[in-house]
């Protein structure tokens, strides 16, 4: 049992057991001071498997820009700045929960790009050693030659070596920033609206030309503001809808009281069947859906479908249903 390649894979087996475990006990007990025990337990294990997987992610650009280029012997500050952005990168999510604010944090905003770039920039060096290693299926092996011609050549060889590692470094880390980069203005830009003509056979013709707007992954408290909200709001009360729908991750942080400003641009909606919001995953993720969804809810006009559904129109003349689900990952 001292070899690592039993340990790990059986230390991975036991710790999802234990996981399946909690959530099974989580769904079946009614108990409150169980389900904030479990809860806060699940919640430590998660951010440990969240933190374990970021810190296995970067240690691999670490290995893959920095250690097998030799960069360690000639940039000691770019090994230090790397290793800065590795924990925040490792921790954003525990960071952006701490400095969740109506307007997004400098921090929160770098330590979630952070994490971004490392999973990107990993995924591009992934593709790289994929790439080499199929090729090297079809590589032929070296012919043997003399011990001093060898030795020659194995320095030049070695040298060789590093510069192309050097600069498929520097070429993977200019695609990883600028997919980053494009990702950031592309997120900073206003929402793209983008209309669908939906053909109904059997709604009634009192429902007919009704406009529905569906919103979606806003993400409030970690990296959409409440002014940009604001603008997102006004686009939407512009097209004049009969219904809007939230389709999940509306909220990305625990509740405070602190955080209420955020709810209010959600009160400036305006539709004429009301507003329909479901739970997506990270609702739940965050530890904040049991407190936000009362508040979601004494809303005017909104309506939570959590596991339930809503009638549009009167049943008699022919309405229909609105049906909403929880994320199952919640």
């Amino acid at each position: 049992l001292t070899d690592n390649r039993i340990i790990i894979p059986l230390f991975i087996v036991l710790f999802g057991l234990l996981l399946s475990y909690q959530f099974k006990i989580l769904k079946a007990t009614t108990d409150e001071k169980t389900i904030r025990l479990l809860s806060s337990l699940l919640h430590i294990q998660l951010s440990g498997v969240f933190f374990a997987i970021n810190f296995g992610i970067n240690y691999y650009i670490y290995v893959r820009a920095i250690r097998d280029t030799g960069m360690i012997a000639v940039q000691r500050k770019i090994v230090y700045l790397f290793f800065i952005s590795a924990i925040l990168a490792s921790f954003s999510r525990d960071i952006g929960h701490f400095f969740a604010a109506p307007e997004t944090h400098i921090i929160s905003l770098i330590s979630f790009s952070l994490l971004a770039w490392s999973i990107i920039t990993a995924g591009v060096f992934l593709v790289g050693d994929i790439l080499r290693f199929i090729s090297s299926l079809f590589r032929k092996s070296p012919t043997p030659s003399s011990s001093s011609s060898s030795s020659s050549k194995h320095r030049k060889l070695t040298t060789a070596s590093v510069n192309r590692k050097r600069i498929r470094a520097i070429i993977s880390v200019l695609i990883s920033t600028s997919m980053l980069l494009t990702g950031v203005f592309s997120a900073m830009r206003s929402p793209v609206l983008e209309s669908t003509d939906i053909y109904l056979h059997k709604l009634p013709c009192s429902l007919d030309k009704m406009t529905l707007v569906q919103i979606s992954d806003l993400h409030l408290g970690n990296t959409f503001s409440v002014s940009r909200m604001y603008e997102v709001v006004k686009r939407v009360n512009e097209l004049h809808p009969d219904i809007i729908a939230i389709t999940g991750d509306l909220i990305d942080t625990a509740y405070s009281e602190s955080l209420l400003p955020i709810l209010h641009p959600l009160t400036q909606l305006k539709s004429k069947y009301g507003i329909f919001y479901v739970t997506g995953n990270h609702e739940y993720m965050s530890g904040g859906a049991a407190q936000w969804l009362p508040r979601l809810q004494s809303i005017e006009n909104f309506h939570v479908l959590h596991n339930s559904r809503e009638i549009v129109g009167k049943e008699k003349e022919g309405g229909f249903y609105i049906v909403g689900t929880d994320d199952p990952s919640g």
